[in-house]
């Protein structure tokens, strides 16, 4: 197949980059929080592995000795000085021994679009985002899932293995949405998941809606 028209992945590039560099949006202090909290969420707290990485980490700028178990709360919790910020991993959720794996491992990278989708899936009646989140002065495009509880806005982020209040994600990130699809909107036999790549998808998925309802010979084999 190929595209004759209409917004597809060659429009996206020319609309879009995946990531930038931005000297003026540096945050060395976020960074380096979030950092911390991806190391301690690859790690199953408890074993050999644990404990040396915690020694190793000991009064660093990753030092994740700042994080501990929020009992009252039933969450983690990184504190440093006047700054508390509760978090769950993602993993503690699911009970597939294959996704807890790899959310605990590097096999979580670059998987934030399928697993957005299939998490959404699972959770039902949230919203798959899509924008551009900051590491130090580096912008990039990622989705993660939004969920309400109890009047308070929670994001999943699969990448991270990190279930988090939407706030404290956005000090953290930066991250600046640029789309939002509620996942019931999205149809599972919907012929675009088949025809493009999910970033695309998520970013022009009403464009290409559109495209393909005003003409319906927009791809041929």
């Amino acid at each position: 197949m190929k595209y004759i028209n209409g917004i597809n992945e060659n429009t996206y590039d020319l609309l879009f980059d995946d990531e930038y560099l931005d000297v003026d949006a540096i945050d060395f202090e976020s960074s380096a929080k979030l950092a911390t909290m991806e190391i301690f969420t690859k790690l199953r707290n408890r074993g050999l592995k644990y404990k040396l990485l915690k020694m190793y980490y000991k009064n660093t700028i990753l030092d994740i000795n700042k994080i501990s178990l929020n009992s009252r709360e039933n969450c983690y919790q990184y504190s440093d000085k006047d700054i508390n910020i509760n978090f769950n991993k993602i993993s503690d959720f699911l009970y597939a021994p294959s996704l807890i794996t790899e959310l605990l491992s590097t096999k979580r990278y670059q998987k934030c679009y399928a697993r957005s989708l299939n998490l959404a899936n699972l959770i039902g009646d949230c919203n798959i985002l899509t924008g551009y989140a900051s590491f130090n002065n580096l912008k990039y495009l990622h989705t993660v899932v939004e969920k309400e509880f109890d009047g308070i806005n929670y994001i999943y982020d699969w990448t991270k293995n990190l279930f988090i209040k939407e706030e404290d994600y956005i000090k953290l990130t930066h991250f600046d949405v640029i789309s939002s699809y509620n996942i019931n909107d999205i149809d599972k036999n919907d012929p675009l998941l088949n025809i493009t790549s999910l970033l695309p998808y998520f970013v022009f998925k009403n464009e290409l809606e559109s495209d393909l309802q005003r003409n319906k010979k927009i791809l041929h084999k």
